[in-house]
């Protein structure tokens, strides 16, 4: 999966990428990992950072495993 990825955008950690996607970009990103998760065990999340200027609505669609919002204690 993140060879498919890696034609899309930039990886930033391991299982992490950054791509800036047009909608039909976006399209055939989501068309090309269908047949490749698992889609009872893996979860993949798209993850919309909204405009890069003004105010953006953080946005979060996945494929696979449904998105859950987990209440965490973030420690760093």
């Amino acid at each position: 999966m993140a060879r498919a990825l890696e034609g899309f955008g930039v990886r930033l950690q391991y299982s992490v990428f950054e791509c800036a996607l047009d909608a039909l970009r976006l399209a055939k990103l989501k068309a090309e990992l269908q047949d490749l998760v698992n889609h009872d065990e893996d979860q993949v999340l798209f993850v919309s950072l909204g405009p890069s200027a003004g105010d953006a609505t953080l946005v979060i669609e996945a494929m696979g495993l449904p998105y859950e919002v987990r209440s965490r204690v973030t420690i760093i």
